[in-house]
C-alpha cells in the first residue's frame, strides 16, 4: 500500500513541480499519511470491562453444567470493572469467550501480543493447575491455535498474562491451514481459561484483555522521517522563492 501510494505521488508531478515547495509539501504529507495508515492497519482489540461485558461469554467442557454466576462487575477489577464466573464442575474446564466481532484476519497482529489479567479465588488454598495452555484462537476451519506454556494464575491476586503472537508460542492443531501465519488470517474468536484450581468451585475474574500489534521498526522510522520532512518544508514561501531565483 505504501509503495503504491508513493509511486502515484511521484508520477503525478513533473520534474519542475517536484522542485517546488508546494509539491514537496504534498509529497511529504502523502508519505506521512501512508506510513500512518500502515501503522493503524491492525487496530488494538481491547476490553477493559469498565462499562459492561462487551459481548464476552463463558462456556465449559460440561456446557451450562460446568460454569455459573457469570457477571459483569462495575468495581473490583484491575482497576475498575471486570468479568467473573464460578466453576461448578469437578472435572473438565471452563473459559471466557471473546465476542465474535473480534474474529477476522489477525495477520496484522503478527509479532504482537495477547494480554489479560486474571484473579482466581478458591475455597481452599490449593496448588494451581499447570501453566495456562488453554489460551486458544478458534479458527474458521474448526482448528485451533493453542498457546504453549503461558504463565498461570495465582490465588487471591491479580496476575498479568502475556502471550506473544508468534509461531513459537502456539501449536496449530486439527487445522487445514499450513502454517501459523496462514491460520492467523482466519480467527473466529479468542478463548481465555477461567478454571485454575483443580476440582474446586473456584471463582475467576478477568480484566484488561488486549490484542495489540507491534509496528515494524522500519515503518516507525519512515513515519518519523516523513513527519520531520513535513515540518522542515513548512518554511515561508518567500524562502523557497529566493532559493529558486538563485
Amino acid at each position: 500500500m505504501l509503495s503504491n501510494l508513493l509511486w502515484c505521488c511521484l508520477t503525478s508531478f513533473d520534474r519542475e513541480s517536484l522542485m517546488s515547495c508546494s509539491a514537496l509539501k504534498g509529497l511529504g504529507c502523502a508519505i506521512a499519511l501512508a506510513a500512518a495508515s500502515s501503522l493503524i492497519s491492525a487496530a488494538p482489540l481491547v476490553s477493559g470491562f469498565d462499562a459492561g461485558a462487551g459481548g464476552w461469554l463463558v462456556d465449559s467442557s460440561q456446557g451450562t453444567q460446568g460454569v455459573t454466576d457469570f457477571a459483569w462487575n462495575p468495581a473490583g477489577g484491575n482497576p475498575g470493572g471486570h468479568l467473573s464466573a464460578r466453576d461448578i464442575g469437578d472435572q473438565g474446564g471452563w473459559w471466557f469467550l471473546s465476542p465474535l466481532t473480534w474474529g477476522g484476519d489477525w495477520t496484522g497482529y503478527l509479532g504482537g501480543t495477547i494480554r489479560f489479567d486474571v484473579f482466581s479465588i478458591a475455597g481452599q488454598g490449593t496448588v494451581m493447575n499447570p501453566p495456562v495452555e488453554a489460551v486458544v484462537l478458534v479458527l474458521e476451519d474448526g482448528g485451533r491455535l493453542r498457546a504453549r506454556g503461558s504463565a498461570g494464575a495465582a490465588l487471591d491476586q491479580w496476575v498479568s498474562v502475556e502471550v506473544p503472537l508468534v509461531a513459537e508460542s502456539f501449536n496449530l492443531t486439527n487445522s487445514s491451514y499450513a502454517s501459523f501465519d496462514e491460520a492467523l488470517g482466519h480467527v473466529v474468536r479468542l478463548v481465555i481459561p477461567g478454571d485454575f484450581v483443580y476440582r474446586q468451585n473456584d471463582v475467576t475474574r478477568l480484566d484488561n484483555v488486549q490484542v495489540r500489534a507491534v509496528p515494524e521498526p522500519g515503518t516507525l522510522s519512515l513515519l518519523m522521517a516523513a513527519l520531520l520532512g513535513c515540518a522542515a518544508i513548512r518554511a515561508p514561501r518567500r524562502q523557497c522563492r529566493s532559493r529558486r531565483l538563485r
